[in-house]
């Protein structure tokens, strides 16, 4: 029997032509390869059926029951290699839903941002750092700007090329020319979103690199910057927790551990590294959309 949803509940027809996409009403089921049953839905307005994950980065994503495990598994130190041997799969399929699963986690960690904001209040505090990596080969190395709250949610975590440094830098010119440095850039995207969940009170804590200050007088004028001097890395943090009694950036240094201790192409002193930046966003994103999902018990 066909059923017409309450407005709060309906689904809105993914078409954008159509004149009236609230015009919803259920229309039987379909069968996954995996055996798993859909609802489908049918507009009454341009007489489309459609599913929930039409129109997503979800849509028509088959074997979907591998989803939770090959999430729990790229967060959990794995090799691309060692995932697909654990699923039983290629390491093309691994590589492709990673790709697919980080547009998706980019739309679920806009979400969660929300939900954050809604249960814990505007942001009032806030702390900025960058951690480096490479992409192919360390002579093309690769900035990410991350921020986190001191409950270590993290807010963005944005991927950025920047030119080699010290020994390197000659090499990497010769091999490779010229290597732009977006930074900046990413640091940018990264105050946006902070400014979109916090309040006028805003406390930002950074170390002393000198090109925080100006970005943030500009993207969040109204904002109290706290510049705090960087200490040694110790082993026992992966060179990102520090060899002190008190950490002011201790929420952000963990966070940072955790990151690099979970995500294989991260780890120091490993040959497991990013053949791109864009797949190390991908992951990245899936890795926060993870994580956060454990924060606020999610999960």
């Amino acid at each position: 029997m066909r059923k017409i949803f309450p407005t709060s509940q309906r689904p809105i027809c993914p078409t954008p032509t159509c004149l009236a996409p609230r015009s919803v009403i259920k229309q039987g089921f379909f069968r996954l390869r995996s055996g798993a049953r859909r609802q489908r839905f049918l507009c009454r307005a341009c007489r489309k059926f459609f599913s929930q994950t039409t129109a997503t980065p979800a849509h028509r994503l088959r074997k979907l029951h591998l989803t939770q495990p090959l999430m729990r598994l790229r967060c959990r130190n794995l090799s691309i290699r060692d995932t697909a041997r654990e699923l039983r799969v290629s390491q093309g399929f691994v590589l492709r839903r990673v790709s697919r699963l980080g547009e998706l986690s980019r739309i679920h960690n806009a979400r969660l941002r929300r939900k954050y904001v809604a249960a814990a209040g505007l942001l009032t505090e806030v702390q900025i750092d960058e951690m480096e990596t490479y992409e192919h080969t360390r002579l093309k190395p690769l900035s990410i700007s991350i921020s986190v709250t001191p409950e270590r949610f993290i807010i963005r975590a944005d991927v950025a090329t920047i030119p080699a440094k010290g020994r390197l830098a000659a090499t990497s010119r010769a091999k490779y020319g010229a290597r732009a440095d977006g930074s900046g850039q990413a640091l940018e995207r990264v105050l946006g979103t902070v400014a979109r969940m916090s309040g006028r009170k805003l406390r930002i804590v950074t170390d002393k690199k000198t090109s925080y200050g100006p970005a943030i007088r500009r993207r969040l004028p109204g904002a109290t910057h706290e510049a705090v001097k960087s200490r040694a890395g110790a082993v026992a943090g992966t060179g990102e927790a520090k060899e002190k009694a008190f950490d002011r950036m201790f929420a952000l240094n963990h966070t940072c551990a955790v990151v690099r201790s979970q995500m294989s192409r991260l780890n120091r002193r490993t040959w497991k590294g990013s053949k791109k930046a864009a797949a190390l966003q991908d992951e990245l994103d899936l890795f926060v959309w993870w994580h956060n999902m454990g924060i606020m018990g999610l999960r």
